[in-house]
């Protein structure tokens, strides 16, 4: 794609400022509408998402693009544009970006003739983005926690791109940590990383989560179910940040006592320009490839 072309932003939240900006300062014509106030630079702020849309070679859609299901953008400002008005809207040679686009998008956008990319899928995006997430986990269990993160018994459940980082902050800040996986490789990493393995279909995780202080999940499965939570007798904190419903029974944590917190899209909440720039990179190496 020509550095000159046209790009339209519709909707999101912080991230997407910067997003403009540095798009903007690459060379493209930015056109933005429905993002939150802020310094956009160079690019041009729309009344409308019609104009946003006009012309425009590639047009970028927020992380989630379409939440819970629900195939319509609707910003701040309380206006929204479905999916079948966009894609009726955009050019037909166009290309549509987006964060966690499913089979229903893809299918529609082909056929209206529209390349669909999904940056979520970038390996690139996905590892950078795992540190402000981690980030503010940590955060988050710093500030709710009645004790340090120093000396607490902290279990990550999970030892993908985020866990890892996690268990790791965890461990650089003094925490005793205990990690949950499943195969034989991420047990003997989480071993040779100086943490605890236990697995989750034996004995070992039920007593790591009766034993934690938090409790961090980053798995989109019941994995912190009634069972698990009504065995837990010192848990204060429990921070999931697994995407969908969470892996967590959030009831049975309440009935327990147990504060509970399903913490998604962090890196907009808590440190949105540097999240904004992973997402910018991430964008442009897809666009210009």
């Amino acid at each position: 794609m020509q550095k000159n072309a046209k790009i339209g932003i519709l909707g999101g939240d912080k991230r997407q400022i910067t997003l403009s900006r540095r798009l903007s300062e690459n060379g493209f014509e930015v056109a933005c509408w429905g993002l939150p106030s802020g310094d956009v630079g160079g690019a041009v702020r729309c009344a409308d998402w019609h104009s946003a849309v006009e012309k425009s070679s590639a047009v970028i859609l927020p992380l989630p693009a379409f939440p819970n299901g629900k195939y319509s953008v609707v910003p701040s400002s309380g206006e929204s544009v479905t999916l079948a008005q966009l894609l009726f809207a955009m050019p037909g040679d166009a290309v549509l970006l987006g964060g966690r686009l499913d089979n229903v998008v893809k299918t529609s956008a082909k056929g209206h003739n529209i390349k669909v990319l999904d940056y979520f899928d970038s390996e690139e995006f996905q590892i950078k983005n795992a540190v402000p997430t981690a980030e503010g986990a940590v955060e988050i269990a710093m500030r709710e926690l009645p004790i340090t993160i120093n000396g607490a018994r902290a279990l990550v459940c999970g030892y993908g791109r985020i866990g890892k980082i996690l268990s790791q902050m965890l461990k650089n800040l003094g925490a005793k940590v205990y990690v949950s996986a499943r195969s034989d490789r991420d047990l003997a990493y989480i071993e040779a990383s100086g943490n605890i393995a236990v697995r989750y279909t034996d004995k070992t995780f039920v007593g790591a989560a009766n034993i934690a202080d938090v409790v961090f999940n980053t798995i989109p499965a019941k994995i912190l179910d009634k069972t698990v939570i009504e065995n837990m007798s010192r848990c204060k904190l429990i921070v999931d940040l697994a995407s969908g419903d969470g892996g967590t029974d959030f009831e049975a944590a309440e009935r327990k006592g147990i504060k509970s917190i399903h913490a998604l899209a962090l890196p907009g909440k808590v440190v949105p320009l540097t999240a904004g720039e992973i997402l910018g990179d991430s964008i442009l190496s897809m666009l210009l490839k």
